[in-house]
């Protein structure tokens, strides 16, 4: 049975799209989103449809999947339209979209093209979707507030050697969360802005498809062993244990929080 978290004090659902959904934390959110009663819309990358279809389409949670690259303006402005056209309004955005890799080139190999890359997907990529989504939220006259999610990272909050570029970016959404959070405040428009940081993420189940059967056993022994060697809870975070950091923050259980950065790291930054 679904859970109603997500339905509105009039009955209908929150809309709420999620950005880089087809896959990890994105697809994670999505399902968790709709099981909760939100009416869900993944945007992704075209290439991203069949991983869709898999993990998400297969649910029959009526997620709908709309291609989207969150670095192009126009893109944006069209999934904005037609989901204005179809539901009214935008009640929850997910910007979750991202790239990353580890380790990162050393910062002297790094060239202007390798940091725009990174910039575009996880930076404007945020600034694009906050910006669209707050137009069309401010035409809601709903009394129920709406939320926009960034999904930064820890790597966003503490400096990390080996990512000097990731850091970068995922500290740049950190900072971006809080001051438009408080614009929107200033402006009385009921939108709240926060911030999700993880840290160590499996997302081995994405990642299977990718590696031969016969190295699956050996694969996850290893990721379990990094990644309870990394956190003081003992092990990584399932994409799930952000996703319902993100469904908390897409409810109104959190109608007084702005401005704010949830970390769910495992105990990693407390070290």
């Amino acid at each position: 049975m679904l859970s109603k978290r997500l339905v509105k004090a009039i009955g209908t659902p929150k809309v709420a799209l999620v950005t880089g959904g087809a896959s990890g934390i994105g697809r994670a959110c999505a399902v968790l989103l709709a099981q909760n009663g939100a009416k869900v819309i993944v945007g992704d990358l075209p290439t991203a449809r069949p991983r869709f279809d898999k993990w998400i389409g297969s649910k029959n949670l009526g997620v709908d999947f709309h291609a989207l690259d969150v670095t192009n303006g126009d893109q944006w402005t069209k999934i904005m339209q037609e989901i204005e056209d179809k539901y009214k309004t935008i009640d929850v955005l997910v910007n979750n979209a991202g790239i990353y890799s580890q380790p990162e080139p050393t910062f002297l190999e790094q060239n202007e093209d390798y940091w725009r890359k990174y910039y575009s997907v996880n930076v404007e990529g945020a600034l694009l979707g906050t910006r669209e989504a707050i137009r069309l939220m401010k035409k809601s006259t709903s009394d129920e507030s709406r939320s926009i999610i960034n999904i930064s990272s820890n790597a966003g909050q503490i400096g990390m050697p080996d990512l000097p570029t990731y850091c970068f970016t995922k500290g740049a959404v950190r900072m971006f969360t809080k001051s438009i959070a408080l614009q929107v405040a200033r402006d009385k428009s009921n939108i709240r802005v926060n911030s999700v940081h993880p840290g160590g993420v499996d997302v081995f189940q994405d990642k299977m498809d990718l590696i031969p059967v016969e190295q699956h056993a050996a694969m996850r022994v290893q990721i379990d062993s990094i990644m309870e060697g990394m956190h003081p809870i003992g092990r990584g975070a399932k994409p799930e244990d952000i996703a319902n950091a993100v469904v908390f923050l897409a409810s109104e259980e959190s109608a007084f929080m702005t401005g704010s950065e949830v970390t769910v790291d495992g105990g990693y930054t407390a070290q």
